[in-house]
């Protein structure tokens, strides 16, 4: 398995479980310059971007049970509803897709590696392998 995957697979279970809360106040940030991720209550204030100059944060909205998939830059996200949509690195706004809700059930896409936290087998389409994801359960 390459690297890339397994950071991918690494990165995918963080996001997943980072915030436990739902139905607090904490929200999806993202950095509109260097593309970082935060989850917190209110706006971050951290300089020192990596693209240059100070991070220009903007709300996905707040952080809840549905995950969904950008399908253009692959950004995954646990929200109330479906995330705001503008600025994706792969250009224009994002293209988000819903997989399923959050849940105790670890799912792996056998094609790209992808893996989910889910309470049933997650939606298929848009595999970043080609064609629709082949989801197994772990």
């Amino acid at each position: 398995m390459s690297a890339a995957k397994i950071s991918l697979a690494a990165l995918s279970l963080t996001i997943l479980t980072a915030a436990s809360a739902f139905g607090s106040k904490l929200q999806n940030f993202v950095c509109l310059k260097c593309h970082q991720r935060m989850t917190k209550a209110v706006r971050p204030n951290s300089p020192h971007c990596r693209a240059g100059g100070s991070h220009h944060w903007h709300s996905l909205g707040k952080v809840g049970p549905r995950i969904h998939i950008c399908i253009k830059c692959d950004m995954l996200v646990k929200s109330v509803s479906r995330p705001n949509t503008p600025y994706c690195k792969a250009g224009g706004s994002h293209n988000w897709f819903f997989l399923g809700l959050v849940g105790r059930d670890i799912y792996v896409c056998r094609k790209c590696n992808l893996k989910l936290r889910t309470s049933a087998r997650p939606n298929a389409p848009y595999c970043k392998a080609g064609g629709s994801h082949d989801w197994f359960r772990y």
